[in-house]
């Protein structure tokens, strides 16, 4: 009678029910997997926001220098505002500036010559930096030159004016993604 006890609480102890080695390290994988899995997903959508967030401000930007050039009055006086550009670097800072012919008395023209029109300037306009736009450490700003010229917000893209169906491109980049945004000669903005 002992002796069944004792197998009967041996059999109590051996088969219980649980989990085997094996079992814990398949759940354990699958579960990294599924982390691992996750954690791609929500990069990826961060860096797509992110994007987002940094083609809207490079938006805005064109926006304000258009709204800009659109608003200068034109008149013979000493200073006259040409336009209104945005340079880019290739760095995260887009730089909003504004150049004028400073001696309208004597060359009332120089405005006129699309090759002055970038922000390198020449001797015959002055350049003031306006304002520089960060869109953040992780970004990269490439494309031409735009300007827009006063009074009537013509698009020039590295001195160019555009026309038709040509546009200037700016390219954002953060790690292995890119987003461009275009501005066309009538000044539409697209993506």
């Amino acid at each position: 009678m002992f002796l069944k006890k004792i197998n009967k609480s041996k059999k109590i102890l051996f088969n219980k029910n649980g989990f085997t080695l094996i079992e814990i390290l398949i759940t354990m994988s699958i579960i990294a997997f599924l982390s691992a899995t996750m954690f791609q997903i929500i990069s990826v959508a961060e860096t797509n926001q992110g994007l987002i967030m940094a083609r809207d401000k490079l938006k805005s930007s064109i926006r304000l220098a258009q709204s800009y050039a659109l608003s200068v009055p034109q008149g013979a006086t000493q200073r006259v505002v040409c336009g209104y550009g945005l340079h880019v670097d290739g760095t995260s800072v887009v730089k909003l500036y504004y150049l004028y012919n400073n001696a309208f008395g004597t060359n009332p023209d120089a405005c006129n010559t699309s090759s002055d029109l970038d922000y390198g300037g020449s001797a015959l306009l002055s350049k003031v930096d306006e304002t520089a736009i960060d869109l953040g450490p992780d970004y990269l700003v490439t494309g031409p030159e735009i300007f827009l010229k006063t009074p009537y917000g013509e698009v020039y893209s590295n001195n160019i004016k555009l026309t038709g169906s040509s546009v200037g491109t700016l390219t954002i980049k953060k790690g292995s993604r890119t987003m461009n945004v275009d501005i066309n000669g009538s000044g539409q903005v697209s993506f």
